[in-house]
């Protein structure tokens, strides 16, 4: 019923490889036995968790572990409890119990990554704060002077224990023909509903990543698309955006400035590999 209200019609070509293979089975189910049918349809099973177990190997963290275990505990304690074991008994918990194994292995046991690139190539991952001030990310960072200058006036606002799930959308995800405005990225977070994130984010980005990670992203800098900050600085456009920098066999943690603003469309230049970063949702830890 659920299907019928929220799903989408049609079939993509994983669906209908599922009810062929269902049907196949029905039919050996007639033929044969209902050992063949029970096979076919566990088999069936098992090649439909394939796009679960790529997902939660690109990001371990959106699954819940928790309810994995629950499931692989229930399929142990159906197989123990089996009052007599052949294949059509057996076959069902056995699969469930490798499946879910699976899972608890790449959520728990293989190394997680920091960032995983969804199936749009956007970048994402999460950043918490922990009140970390303006004077103290001066000291942690290799900051711009325009960055500094920011990081400990009385406009930069903490936040502590915010969880905050960034996105961020590479250059080569836009038209590779079109000139790449300021205005157009906004334009294209805003029709995903992306959120505009706070200058803090920056910083936490900066912290989190380091330049190997930036590097192997395929980045050169993150931007920070924040509200623009305002900065008359002689030279230099009226407003500026936070970002990360990295430089290949540097560890330095480098925070530097872009400029931005109103009424300065900026123009970003395709060569140095910037990714822009967003928000989609924060959350309070309790």
């Amino acid at each position: 019923a659920l299907a019928l209200i929220y799903g989408k019609p049609g079939f993509t070509k994983l669906e209908k490889f599922y009810l062929i293979g269902a049907i196949f089975g029905l039919i050996l189910w007639k033929i044969i036995g209902p050992i063949a049918g029970v096979v076919t349809s566990l088999i069936l099973i098992f090649i439909g968790s394939l796009p679960t177990f790529d997902k939660a190997r690109k990001n371990p963290g959106g699954e819940d572990g928790l309810s994995w275990i629950i499931w692989w505990l229930s399929s142990l304690i159906q197989l123990i409890a089996l009052q007599k074991w052949d294949l059509s008994h057996a076959a069902q918990p056995v699969v469930f119990i490798i499946s879910s194994t699976i899972m608890l292995c790449l959520i728990y046991i293989i190394p997680r990554k920091k960032f995983y690139v969804d199936d749009e190539g956007f970048i994402r991952f999460s950043v918490t704060s922990d009140n970390t001030t303006g004077p103290s990310w001066v000291k942690e960072l290799d900051t711009t002077e325009r960055a500094a200058n920011f990081l400990v006036s009385t406009k930069f606002e903490r936040t502590d224990g915010v969880t905050s799930e960034v996105v961020v959308i590479p250059y080569d995800l836009f038209p590779e023909n079109a000139a790449l405005y300021t205005s157009m990225i906004r334009s294209a977070a805003e029709s995903r509903k992306f959120l505009k994130p706070r200058p803090e984010i920056a910083c936490l980005i900066r912290r989190f990543l380091s330049n190997q990670d930036i590097l192997d992203i395929g980045l050169f800098s993150i931007v920070v698309m924040h509200e623009p900050i305002d900065d008359k600085a002689e030279f230099f456009a009226d407003c500026f955006l936070l970002g990360a920098i990295a430089v290949d066999g540097l560890e330095d943690l480098r925070l530097d400035v872009y400029d931005d603003g109103e009424g300065f469309n900026y123009r970003w230049t395709r060569g140095i590999k910037v990714g822009f970063a967003f928000v989609t949702s924060e959350r309070k830890s309790s």
